[in-house]
């Protein structure tokens, strides 16, 4: 939603089922397109996986694959290339996540958003090992009594970063609506293999018809 309807108390401007009586409410609704490139995609995907009596296609998209085709991918889209070139690829400033989620998915988005939180820390960690570093090319000692304490530091810095990524990704999931997300993998047109129920016990796989006559 807008941020005129943002609660004064979370501060969140919060999720409302989309209907096109209430669509004024949205961010995005001054847009040419209304929908994201990532949102059409979806909708497409929903519209062709729908049954009919749903309105939709009745197809499976995974099933069309065969000798003509092995994959189903949309194509890219020249405008959002672009855009993305100017705000991210050359330029210096931060990244604009929100537009990487709304072309390339949630996934890809938090992938990108911890490099750039990686980096960060790591450049504060980089000014006390370069620190550590000089001391002991300057003093041509190895086991410089700086040592101990940089492998302190070492220690604080791994555990800081980690409660501080947790804490970024739990903001980006909410803002991005994914707390509860988990995906589906899709199965590779690459693979090929009998589709059996069966146990693993080790690195051996028992078949399920094999597991009855066992017991049996």
């Amino acid at each position: 939603l807008q941020d005129k309807y943002r609660d004064p108390l979370t501060g969140s401007a919060g999720y409302e089922e989309f209907s096109i009586e209430t669509k004024d409410k949205f961010e995005g609704n001054f847009l040419p397109r209304f929908f994201t490139s990532l949102e059409r995609q979806r909708l497409l995907h929903i519209i062709f996986e729908s049954p009919k009596s749903r309105h939709g296609c009745g197809l499976n998209v995974e099933e069309l694959t065969g000798p003509l085709f092995t994959h189903v991918f949309p194509l890219t889209d020249d405008e959002c290339i672009e855009s993305l070139n100017k705000s991210w690829v050359w330029s210096l400033g931060s990244q604009p996540l929100n537009e990487v989620r709304d072309y390339l998915g949630e996934k890809i988005a938090m992938y990108f958003a911890f490099l750039g939180h990686y980096t960060l820390w790591l450049s504060i960690l980089s000014v006390f090992g370069l620190i550590t570093q000089v001391l002991q090319w300057y003093e041509n000692d190895a086991d410089h009594p700086i040592v101990p304490i940089y492998c302190v530091i070492l220690c604080v810095w791994t555990t800081l970063f980690l409660e501080s990524w947790k804490r970024q990704q739990a903001v980006q999931a909410f803002k991005w609506d994914v707390q509860d997300f988990e995906e589906e993998e899709h199965i590779r047109p690459e693979y090929v293999g009998i589709d059996q129920k069966g146990v693993w016990v080790g690195h051996l796989f028992i078949p399920e018809n094999e597991m009855e006559g066992q017991v049996k």
